[in-house]
């Protein structure tokens, strides 16, 4: 019968070929897991940063400004509370916005002072206010909900005269405690002219902390400089 001939010659075939059809056949399957794989990586990785950004803060500096010591003492003096000379620091008022859906707390400023040769950090809490209190500057960090708008803080910075490079040659006669406007008329007195100048706000939310928010970061000639304040108008500001 013709059908056999035929039956033997499919046999014969798919003898030959089965080696090519089995490896093709475990191709097409190792791709399809591959692909399987590959969905489920992403549909994982999706949920991770669904839940991540649910944890995550995300700030934004609305506006802020600087004032000196000599700000301060005036406040206090309209305020009837009287002149304090031991007030001598610098302010930063800043007001922040929080786009996240978590809270960020420990709410840090960091103010610096980088003369190339000499350099200098000083870090301080952020406290709750709308207006200059002197009084309250000692209080704890304050803390920015989730989405929650325009919120105002402040700090309040001044720095031991122990904690200055060495290279800053002391006369003897500075009070222990040093506002920025002092410190940068020091950095002038040691011979350096021009200097960078930056402020960044510190923050941490449910992940970890998160990366500081420049508030400035100018380049000054320190003899354009009055005192802290004025950083604000005479810097010329550095771009990452």
């Amino acid at each position: 019968m013709v059908v056999i001939p035929i039956l033997e010659s499919a046999a014969t075939w798919l003898m030959n070929w089965a080696p090519v059809i089995t490896g093709v056949g475990s191709f097409v399957l190792t791709a399809g897991l591959v692909y399987l794989y590959k969905i489920q990586t992403e549909i994982q990785e999706q949920q991770k940063s669904l839940s991540e950004s649910s944890h995550e803060a995300i700030l934004r500096i609305e506006d802020y400004g600087l004032a000196s010591q000599y700000d301060i003492t005036d406040i206090r003096e309209e305020a009837g509370l009287g002149r304090d000379d031991s007030i001598n620091s610098g302010v930063v008022i800043v007001r922040l916005s929080n786009f996240g859906k978590a809270a960020a707390d420990d709410l840090r400023a960091e103010l610096y002072f980088d003369g190339g040769q000499s350099y200098l950090s000083i870090n301080t809490i952020l406290s709750y206010g709308s207006h200059f209190d002197p009084l309250a500057f000692t209080g704890e960090g304050g803390v920015i909900g989730a989405e929650e708008k325009d919120v105002r803080f402040h700090s309040e910075f001044s720095v031991s005269k122990d904690e200055l490079p060495e290279r800053w040659d002391l006369e003897g006669s500075e009070p222990d405690m040093l506002s920025p406007t002092e410190v940068m008329w020091l950095i002038q007195d040691s011979g350096e002219q021009e200097i960078e100048v930056g402020l960044k706000i510190h923050y941490r939310d449910g992940v970890g902390y998160g990366e500081p928010k420049t508030l400035f970061r100018s380049r000054v000639d320190l003899g354009d400089i009055q005192d802290f304040r004025s950083i604000e108008h005479v810097g010329e500001p550095i771009f990452d």
